[in-house]
């Protein structure tokens, strides 16, 4: 049997530990419980707000800007990129379709992150 205490071993028939003088426990005693560090929920992390306009705003010179303020960058620079070939490989009336799209995607995004919805990476509309 060890100490309670210290945890050196005891001899047997020990009235206390000959290391740190602890009283020896009987031998049908139970160890105390060890204390528990109290559990705390974490914190709620504040969320925030995005502005619907300012995201369309962002978005209507640069395709993909409003995605990435609110906080979809891969999908902001994804749009930029697809923006690019757009322009230069197929006709200039699917880029103004592409380009209206973008910048509707971002104010409603705000919009879904301010009612407090779950936005992934990749959440369009």
């Amino acid at each position: 049997m060890n100490c309670l205490y210290c945890d050196s071993p005891l001899p047997p028939g020990a009235v206390e530990c000959p290391n740190c003088g602890a009283p020896a426990p009987a031998e049908s005693s139970v160890p105390p419980p060890q204390p528990q560090m109290p559990q705390f929920a974490p914190a709620p992390q504040p969320t925030r707000k995005k502005s619907p306009l300012l995201a369309e705003l962002l978005s209507f010179p640069v395709i993909g800007l409003g995605q990435m303020y609110n906080g979809q960058v891969i999908k902001g620079a994804l749009l930029l990129l697809v923006t690019v070939i757009l322009v230069f490989a197929i006709h200039p009336m699917v880029f103004w379709i592409f380009w209206l799209l973008a910048v509707l995607d971002a104010g409603r995004i705000a919009g879904k992150i301010n009612a407090g919805e779950t936005v992934t990476p990749w959440t369009f509309f």
